[in-house]
């Protein structure tokens, strides 16, 4: 997910969201795809910036605190052992759950944004 956002691919990242995907994750500088969202080069007012609109909202109803903490401190607080903050990962009162993406789900995502990213040139 986060080459996905590091790439501006936000309707996978969109996808990969609804599918389960780990929304704290970060890579080994401590990048996030919630970061990605505000330092993203995809034009305002696209369909992709529609999608990447979408990614925050996602993020922002399962407790992503806005704006994203910078990579340091995602990074300090990941070696503390206090990322995620436990206190984003409760949402609406139940502990939100984190399911492994399976080869098969990766394939139907695949085929969804080829579906979607066919059906924009179109239009």
């Amino acid at each position: 997910m986060i080459d996905a956002s590091d790439s501006d691919q936000w309707p996978v990242v969109e996808i990969l969201i609804d599918h389960g995907a780990d929304i704290w994750a970060h890579d080994e500088f401590g990048i996030t795809i919630a970061q990605r969202t505000v330092t993203s080069r995809i034009l305002r007012g696209s369909p992709e910036d529609a999608a990447r609109l979408h990614v925050i909202e996602k993020l922002k109803a399962r407790g992503y605190p806005f704006p994203p903490p910078g990579r340091d401190e995602v990074l300090a607080l990941d070696a503390a052992g206090k990322w995620p903050p436990p206190s984003e990962t409760l949402m609406s009162g139940t502990e939100t759950t984190h399911f492994p993406l399976l080869s098969a789900d990766v394939g139907r995502i695949r085929l969804r944004f080829l579906r979607l990213a066919r059906s924009s040139r179109m239009s």
